[in-house]
Formats: C-alpha cells, sequence, structure tokens
C-alpha cells in the first residue's frame, strides 16, 4: 500500500539537508500515537523472527517543487505552500497504524518545524503489465535504492 501525504506551511521553514533521520522518526512517533507495542517491536526488530531486521516500509524524500525550496549549505529552506510526502509498506496493519497516528496528530515535526497534515490519501497498487512478453515496467524510485546479494570468495558465500 502506498500513501500520499500533503504538507503544508504558511511560513518559511528551515529543516537540515540531511533530514531522512527525523523522517523515520516521524514514522515511528505516528505509528505509537496509534500503537506505542506495535511502533516499539517495529523499531527494535521484534516483530520478524529472522535474524535479518527489515522494517517493511521505505518513504521518500520530501516532495517540494524547486521554486518552493531554498538549499543552502546544510540547511534547505521550505517556502510557503503545500508539497508531498510518500511512505509505502506491503503490511496493511502498519498502514492502518501510520494512518490512525496522522490523523490524530494532524502535523509532523522534522527537528524544531511543524507541517501541517493536509490531506493523507492511498494511492492504488502499482499493477505490474505483461509487454513483448516479458515483464517489465519502468520504476523511479524516490529514495535510494540498497540491493544485496551473496557471491562466493575465497570458498564462503558473502554479501556483495
Amino acid at each position: 500500500m502506498r500513501l500520499k501525504i500533503t504538507l503544508q506551511t504558511d511560513v518559511i521553514k528551515a529543516i537540515p539537508i540531511n533530514y531522512q533521520y527525523f523522517l523515520s522518526s516521524t514514522i515511528y512517533n505516528l505509528l505509537a500515537t496509534s500503537n506505542l507495542d506495535f511502533a516499539t517491536a517495529l523499531h527494535d526488530g521484534k516483530h520478524l523472527k529472522s535474524p535479518k531486521k527489515f522494517k517493511w516500509f521505505t518513504f521518500s524524500w520530501f516532495q517540494i517543487p524547486a521554486s518552493q525550496r531554498v538549499i543552502s549549505n546544510s540547511i534547505m529552506k521550505i517556502l510557503p505552500g503545500q508539497f508531498n510526502w510518500f511512505i509505502t509498506s506491503p503490511w496493511k496493519k502498519f498502514i492502518q497504524y501510520l494512518v490512525n497516528g496522522l490523523l490524530e496528530l494532524c502535523e509532523i515535526r522534522i527537528e524544531k518545524e511543524k507541517f501541517q497534515i493536509v490531506q493523507v490519501e492511498t494511492l492504488p497498487d502499482v499493477i505490474l503489465s505483461k509487454a513483448k512478453n516479458l515483464y517489465c515496467q519502468k520504476f523511479i524510485c524516490l529514495s535510494p535504492l540498497v540491493v544485496t546479494t551473496k557471491k562466493e570468495h575465497k570458498g564462503k558465500l558473502t554479501k556483495y
């Protein structure tokens, strides 16, 4: 499931250019507002019995039009207006708790700045189509993607 969250500011706000940690913290705070046990288990990796600690969600950077942001040194100034933030998870329970938190809080905080939540939309699932007998689809990632596999090195499988 995919969420499109529309945020707004009425005055100029300044946030660190590297604000991803704050976005992640915001997600856990929203979940905790709705269900503290779920948020804690997800954060601590206790929702899985696997040694890998998948979080089962991803999120974009803020999707701010270039005309609405000014970057200087390590600060991004966001000019008045609306912009979007996307969060995705295949886990319905995660999305339900997140939406409940969004509706309850009505704003999110990035460091010292608060942004009003204007709208929360559930976007349709992406449907893969069959083209020329091959499954192919073009995607544009809204945040960095990390992929690992294992390769044999000196007789052992190692991460690559």
